[in-house]
C-alpha cells in the first residue's frame, strides 16, 4: 500500500492526458472537477497542472 502522498506509478494508458488537457485548455489556475476519478492517478495530474491556485 501506497504512503497518501506517494505516486503510483504512471498508468501508460495516460500517456496523451498532458497532451489532451493542455488541448481543452487546462491551466494553471484552472478549476477542475473529476467525477468519477478511479485511482486518482489523473486527479494528481490535472492537480500539478493547475498549480496551488486551481
Amino acid at each position: 500500500m501506497l504512503h497518501p502522498l506517494q505516486s503510483a506509478p504512471a498508468n501508460p494508458a495516460n500517456s496523451a492526458s498532458n497532451r489532451f488537457f493542455g488541448s481543452i485548455g487546462i491551466r494553471t489556475g484552472s478549476r477542475v472537477l473529476d467525477i468519477g476519478c478511479g485511482s486518482g492517478d489523473l486527479s494528481r495530474f490535472v492537480a500539478r497542472l493547475v498549480g496551488p491556485q486551481g
